[in-house]
C-alpha cells in the first residue's frame, strides 16, 4: 500500500502532471504517507453511514 501510494502521490503531484491529487488511501496516516501531502481533508460520516456503504460495496462487487 505505502510504496504504490507514494509512486501516486509523486508521479501526479510532484511531477507537476496534477494540479490537485485525491487519495482514497485508508492508511495514510498509519503509513506516513501524509507526510507526502501538503493538505489532507478528512471526511467523516456515522457509523451507521459507514456501515451501510460497506454493504453496499460488499453487493455490488459480488454482482460484477
Amino acid at each position: 500500500m505505502y510504496a504504490r501510494t507514494v509512486s501516486q502521490i509523486f508521479w501526479h503531484s510532484v511531477l507537476g502532471r496534477e494540479p490537485v491529487v485525491v487519495l482514497d488511501a485508508p492508511l495514510l496516516f498509519e503509513s506516513k504517507a501524509d507526510l507526502l501531502c501538503k493538505h489532507t481533508v478528512v471526511v467523516h460520516c456515522s457509523e451507521t453511514t459507514q456501515v451501510m456503504m460497506i454493504m453496499i460495496r460488499v453487493l455490488q462487487s459480488r454482482t460484477l
